[in-house]
């Protein structure tokens, strides 16, 4: 399987009147590569595995964003399955950190998953998953949870179960000071700090 897609959104754009869009001002394209196995054997029913890299700039030509990384899914013989991904996020520049400031780099970082359910056919499915994600500087993620699937009919099903996270930002913004000194910055101090919470 192959799939390559670009987006263009002008800096202008607005459509908040009407719906939410997280940004504008934005250029991306992207390639993913796949192979799917469907032949069943004493293992599994079926597997997956795609490849991808993508890539965003804002129209004016800065690149704010980029990375490579896999998808791997499968079904066993039994229905059970299993599914996770890793990413790696080379370091580039955020132009939002700084809240209308100059722009600032944001480091290498990477994420990954894992799950893995029961059978889906059954009246009781049992569902837990978890995702990880971290920066060189510093910045931590995690969320996981167990949950179980309730279906008393077909057309009808109840999830309920625990579920947590944990993220520590690396980089808050918390204020702009006013300093003439600071000429690299255009005369102003941009202050952050860590962040964490549950």
């Amino acid at each position: 399987r192959l799939n390559a897609a670009a987006g263009y959104s002008s800096a202008g754009y607005e459509v908040n009147d009407v719906g939410f869009m997280f940004r504008t001002d934005r250029v991306n394209s992207s390639v993913v590569g796949g192979y799917r196995w469907l032949e069943p054997n004493d293992i599994f029913r079926r597997q997956s595995l795609d490849i991808a890299t993508y890539s965003t700039w804002d129209t004016g030509g800065l690149h704010d964003g980029g990375g490579f990384g896999a998808w791997y899914g499968a079904q066993f013989a039994n229905y059970w399955r299993f599914n996770g991904h890793v990413f790696v996020n080379p370091e580039t520049n955020d132009p939002r950190l700084t809240r209308g400031g100059p722009n600032m780099r944001s480091s290498d970082s990477w994420e990954y998953s894992l799950g893995v359910g029961t059978d889906g056919r059954k009246s009781l499915v049992v569902n837990a998953d978890f995702y990880a994600s971290a920066s060189k500087a510093g910045g931590r993620y995690t969320s996981g949870g167990i949950s179980l699937e309730v279906k008393p009919v077909s057309n009808l099903s109840f999830e309920i179960g625990p579920q947590y996270s944990w993220d520590r930002e690396d980089a808050q913004y918390y204020d702009t000071v006013e300093d003439p000194a600071m000429t690299a910055t255009y005369g102003h101090r941009y202050v952050f700090s860590d962040l964490e919470f549950k």
